[in-house]
């Protein structure tokens, strides 16, 4: 089994090296397709999403980055009874 997993590493770090921006499910895909040619048995797709999570091989999910900057709610003006204004539309 271990020796198993061990090549199934392999071969997804191969692909992972050639496409670097496909996730588990393309990987799963191209990684069956190169094991039927072999006539190899097919891999299930949570097999590999736990061995890509486990060797952190997995891409960031989409839209979970962190601002640098986070609004702290205070608005600083130059002087007192100073008002903030903008206009971004006129009809003439």
């Amino acid at each position: 089994m271990l020796e198993e997993e061990q090549l199934l590493i392999e071969q997804i770090k191969a692909i992972i090296d050639d496409r670097p921006t496909y996730g588990y499910r393309r990987v799963h895909a191209v990684l069956n397709a190169k094991r039927k040619s072999l006539g190899l048995l097919c891999v299930n797709h949570k097999r590999v999403y736990r061995l890509m999570k486990l060797h952190d091989m997995l891409l960031p999910k989409y839209g979970r980055i962190k601002a640098s900057r986070t609004h702290t709610g205070k608005i600083i003006t130059l002087k007192s009874n100073l008002r903030w204004c903008s206009d971004g539309f006129t009809i003439l």
